[in-house]
Parts: C-alpha cells; sequence; structure tokens
C-alpha cells in the first residue's frame, strides 16, 4: 500500500468512528424523551442495530477508500506499516477527543448516575415486592438505556484516546486479508 492509501483508509476509519460516537450518543436523546419515545424502544433498538450493521460494513469495507486514490493495491513494506501503525492510532486518538469534546456533559452525566445509583436500585426492589414486575422491567429497560450512555460513551471515547489497539490489529489483518486477495 502507498502512503496516500494508508492515510485514506485511516482518515475513512476516523469517520465512521465519529459516526459510532454520534451513535451512542443517540442513546442520551433517547433516555431524555418522552414517555412516548420511550414506548417505541423496540423501534429504537432496530434503528440503532441498523446503524450499527452499516458502520460496521463499511469498516470492513477496504476496496472502498483504496478506490478512492486510483491507485492499484500492493504488498505493504515494514516501513509502511509501522505508518500504517502510527496513522490509524493518530486517527483513533483524534476521534475520541472530537467525540468526547462534543458530548462532555456525559461526564456530568456520570456522576450524577453514581450519586442517585442506590436510592434507584431500592426503587427497583419495592416495585418488585410490591408484584409490579411489568412496572419493573420497564423501569430497568430505562435504566439500561440511562447508564450505557454515558458509561458505555466514555468507555469508547477513552479506549479511542488511548490508542484502540485492538481496533488497529483489526484493521491490519483487514488489510493483510485483503492484499492478499488483490494479489491472488
Amino acid at each position: 500500500m502507498t502512503k496516500i492509501q494508508i492515510a485514506t483508509k485511516a482518515a475513512w476509519n476516523g469517520l465512521f468512528l465519529l459516526l459510532f460516537g454520534e451513535i451512542l450518543e443517540i442513546f442520551d436523546d433517547f433516555s431524555s424523551h418522552s414517555e412516548q419515545m420511550k414506548l417505541s424502544w423496540l423501534m429504537f433498538f432496530f434503528v440503532i442495530c441498523a446503524f450499527l450493521v452499516l458502520v460496521f460494513f463499511f469498516l470492513r469495507n477496504f476496496s472502498l477508500p483504496l478506490r478512492l486514490t486510483g491507485t492499484p493495491a500492493i504488498v505493504m513494506e515494514d516501513d509502511l506499516r509501522e505508518f500504517f501503525i502510527k496513522t490509524s492510532r493518530l486517527t483513533c486518538v483524534f476521534a475520541g477527543l472530537i467525540v468526547l469534546g462534543r458530548h462532555f456533559r456525559a461526564i456530568d452525566f456520570t456522576a450524577f448516575l453514581i450519586v442517585g445509583f442506590f436510592p434507584a436500585v431500592r426503587d427497583w426492589f419495592t416495585l418488585c415486592v410490591e408484584g409490579r414486575f411489568s412496572f419493573a422491567l420497564e423501569k430497568t429497560f430505562i435504566a439500561v438505556t440511562y447508564l450505557f450512555y454515558p458509561f458505555g460513551f466514555l468507555l469508547f471515547c477513552g479506549y479511542l484516546i488511548f490508542g484502540a489497539d485492538r481496533f488497529i490489529r483489526w484493521q491490519i489483518n483487514l488489510s493483510d486479508k485483503y492484499i492478499t486477495k488483490e494479489i491472488s
């Protein structure tokens, strides 16, 4: 691979990591909407799953960003492999900082949830003891969406900021498979 192909693939991955961060941020919007929105949680879940499938499809797609450069794929040399790793890591760090910077209120929301966790658990047990299981189940789903946004979001941002090692290894393996397939 040439340096321009590597830079294109890193930019492509960065764009889709930003999109993934925005998809995670939708959970915050979902948890703050009215009861009518909460009743349509099944539809919301399917829409989120469809977006996630599309994001992972485009992250796995290695040929489209390389076609944007208009050059054929060639075998990656060792010094270019190191360039691929550094460029991808830098892209992940920038994507994590951008996503975290745009949604900095997740840290405040996390502190609020930590303080309110034990009273919420006590209320949930009270509902179960009273026999209102369907209401307790609905409260559990709403609580999961409340917990998923700040904690999952901050874990995702932290993973990106610290370099996203597994993600970069996955991308290197994909590039090796793609180049092997192109050469054969």
